[in-house]
């Protein structure tokens, strides 16, 4: 699939798919001891944000969304942590390393924002659950 395919709506279409019907075949692997920490505390604290690092970029010139989403699509393919999901097999944490994931990628104009909108709209972001077993960890 070429990296165009990453970065429009009907690529990323296509990907959930491709990703859906390549899902059984992708060979699954046994767990770091980090891993396992935050896998186990998902487990135990569905809400817990504890392992969450949220930022915010403030631009100070135009920014374009495509060529954004294209630089997070590129770090997202070139790192495997972010294209991992981790699954329960029989009680035992197993991991799964995808060939293409979909990025959930928000590009918010916030110039009319005032402080107080920003930092309420950054912490309603941190405190959005992560789902280790339909990925991607990173948005």
């Amino acid at each position: 699939m070429s990296d165009d395919a990453l970065h429009t709506p009907t690529g990323a279409t296509a990907l959930k798919h491709a990703d859906r019907n390549v899902d059984h075949q992708v060979e699954s692997f046994g767990l770091s001891a980090t891993q396992r920490s935050i896998w186990f505390d998902q487990r135990l604290r569905p809400d817990s944000i504890r392992f969450h690092i949220t930022t915010a970029v403030r631009a100070h010139t135009a920014a374009d969304p495509d060529v954004i989403r294209r630089a997070f699509a590129t770090v997202v393919r070139d790192n495997p942590a972010l294209r991992t999901t981790f699954h329960d097999h029989d009680g035992i944490p197993r991991q799964r390393v995808h060939d293409a994931t979909l990025l959930d990628f928000r590009f918010v104009d916030a110039r009319s924002w005032s402080d107080a909108e920003f930092t309420n709209e950054l912490a309603l972001e941190h405190h959005r659950r992560f789902d280790l077993a339909v990925g991607p960890p990173v948005r």
